[in-house]
């Protein structure tokens, strides 16, 4: 099951972006973070490579579960972002996001 872009909800979603709780496709987050510098420092993480992140893993999330660990799952069922998985890391309804 492929993750739609939460802003044109065509395109298959590429990146996660913690800030605005959102999945993106790559046309859609390059006009919605590059239109000020407000959006363009949001945290963002690559939804299919996970461990090519820019950001080191303290500037990633916090678990949305516990608010205290940095999370490294998105859940599509929950659109959540997750230290752990309720089921297991390879639920299919997971999937990583930062390493």
């Amino acid at each position: 099951m492929k993750i739609r872009c939460d802003v044109c909800e065509k395109a298959e979603a590429s990146i996660f972006c913690s800030a605005d709780e959102a999945t993106l496709c790559l046309t859609c987050d390059r006009r919605v973070h590059h239109a000020n510098k407000l959006a363009g420092k949001h945290l963002r993480f690559s939804l299919h490579h996970p461990t090519s992140t820019t950001h080191s893993s303290k500037d990633s999330p916090l678990c949305d579960i516990c608010q205290e660990r940095r999370a490294f799952l998105f859940c599509r069922e929950d659109r959540a972002i997750r230290r752990y998985s309720v089921g297991s890391a390879t639920s299919p309804s997971t999937q990583p996001i930062t390493s």
